[in-house]
């Protein structure tokens, strides 16, 4: 019983790591927009919560496509683009701004 159990976790990993690499890409960004949202919590007392978003929209194989990021995870580049990793059913896209686009979209001169 050991044995069976060890040889089926074993074609598993192995199963799982002999997938194809993923393709990775850059991709040129062609619109950027900066929104908030509000969230209110609390059942007596109510909390206001500010949660900053940029959207944007990029074209990857063929198909336009649109993606938001938290302002806190936005990455600072030297130009502004979209790294694109595709794998085996699914698409992780990264927002790198440069600073320059940055400053632009905050209003920081």
């Amino acid at each position: 019983m050991k044995k069976a159990v060890i040889l089926i976790i074993l074609v598993m990993i192995l199963l799982c790591a002999c997938g194809s690499e993923p393709i990775k890409a850059e991709c040129d960004v062609i619109t950027i927009r900066p929104y908030s949202t509000v969230i209110e919590k609390g059942l007596f007392t109510t909390k206001t919560e500010r949660i900053d978003y940029i959207e944007y929209t990029y074209q990857y194989d063929g198909k336009m496509r649109i993606d938001t990021v938290k302002t806190g995870y936005l990455k600072i580049g030297n130009e502004t683009k979209v790294l694109v990793e595709d794998g085996d059913g699914y698409l992780i896209d990264n927002l790198v701004l440069s600073l320059e686009d940055y400053k632009e979209l905050y209003g920081l001169n």
